[in-house]
C-alpha cells in the first residue's frame, strides 16, 4: 500500500470550539481577556492543558463560527456586501487560501447587522440607540466613514441631516443618553454649556442665579459651599462670574453686605 497523502495546509482546520490541536475536545469558555494564551473573554480558549505542543508543526485553520442565515461570499455582519477571496491562509482570522473571507474590512467590528434600534429612554421623542461599535473611552458609537477613518456616529448622523456643525460648536444630546445618534436629540453648543449640562455637573442656571443672591445677602462661600453641596472655590467662581459667565443677571459683589439678623 502507498504511503497516505499529505494533507494539504488549506484543509487542516478545527471545528468552532474544539481544542486547535485536532484531538476532537470541546474546550471551556474563556473568563477573561489573556492575549499571551489567545484568550478571548466569552469565547473558547484555543487548547486543552497541555494540548498546545500536540500540534506538531501543522498550521490549523481557526474558522469562524458559520452563519446559515448569511449566504457564503456576502459580509458576515449582515450588510450585504461582497467580500474578496483570501490570498492566503490566516489562521488566526479564519482565512482559507482561495475561499472567501468572511468580512468585509473593519466590519468584523459591527455586533448588530442593523446600526440602530428605537427605544424609549424617557425623553419626548425615541431614541435611535447604536448598536455597533462603542469606544470604550467616551462612550459614543463608532462608524468608519468612506476614508477609512474612525468617526463619531452620533457627529456623521447630524451632518447628514443638518450639514457642518458650526465653528467652535460641540453636539449636546438633550437625551442624554451617549449611544443616541438620532439628529433632532443633538444640539451645537460651546464647549462651556456643554460642560455645564453633563451628567457631572452640580449646578444650573437658576441654582447659580439663586447662589449669587444668596451672596449679596451677606452669606458666607463656606455656607454656599454647604448649601449648594459643592467646593468653597467652585462656589466662589459662580458667585464672580469666574465660571457660568452665560447666566444672565448681576454678579455678587467683591465685598459683601453685612447679612441682616433674624
Amino acid at each position: 500500500m502507498g504511503e497516505s497523502k499529505k494533507i494539504p495546509k488549506s484543509r487542516v482546520a478545527v471545528g468552532y470550539g474544539y481544542c486547535h490541536c485536532g484531538c476532537d475536545n470541546k474546550t471551556k469558555i474563556s473568563k477573561r481577556t489573556r492575549t499571551k494564551w489567545g484568550h478571548v473573554k466569552g469565547r473558547p480558549i484555543p487548547y486543552l492543558m497541555g494540548y498546545h505542543s500536540k500540534i506538531n508543526g501543522r498550521p490549523v485553520i481557526i474558522p469562524t463560527p458559520a452563519r446559515p442565515d448569511i449566504p457564503r461570499g456576502e459580509c458576515y455582519c449582515g450588510c450585504g456586501e461582497q467580500i474578496e477571496i483570501a490570498t492566503k491562509n490566516d489562521p488566526l482570522r479564519g482565512l482559507i487560501a482561495g475561499k472567501p473571507c468572511y468580512y468585509v474590512r473593519f466590519h468584523h467590528r459591527r455586533s448588530s447587522p442593523v446600526e440602530y434600534v428605537k427605544k424609549d429612554m424617557g425623553y419626548k421623542t425615541p431614541c435611535w440607540i447604536w448598536e455597533r461599535a462603542i469606544d470604550k473611552n467616551t462612550g459614543y458609537g463608532c462608524v468608519t466613514d468612506d476614508d477609512r477613518e474612525m468617526r463619531s456616529a452620533h457627529v456623521v448622523y447630524y451632518q447628514r441631516e443638518h450639514g457642518p456643525i458650526p465653528e467652535g460648536k460641540h453636539l449636546d444630546h438633550l437625551c442624554r443618553v451617549k449611544r443616541c445618534v438620532r439628529p433632532d436629540h443633538l444640539e451645537p453648543v460651546t464647549q462651556q454649556v456643554n460642560v455645564q449640562r453633563g451628567i457631572r455637573a452640580k449646578l444650573d442656571p437658576e441654582a447659580v442665579q439663586r447662589l449669587r443672591d444668596l451672596r449679596v445677602d451677606g452669606y458666607l462661600y463656606r455656607e454656599l459651599s454647604e448649601l449648594f453641596g459643592i467646593g468653597t472655590a467652585t462656589a466662589q467662581n459662580a458667585a464672580k462670574g469666574a465660571s457660568w459667565d452665560n447666566v444672565a443677571g448681576p454678579l455678587a459683589p467683591l465685598m459683601r453686605k453685612p447679612r441682616s439678623s433674624p
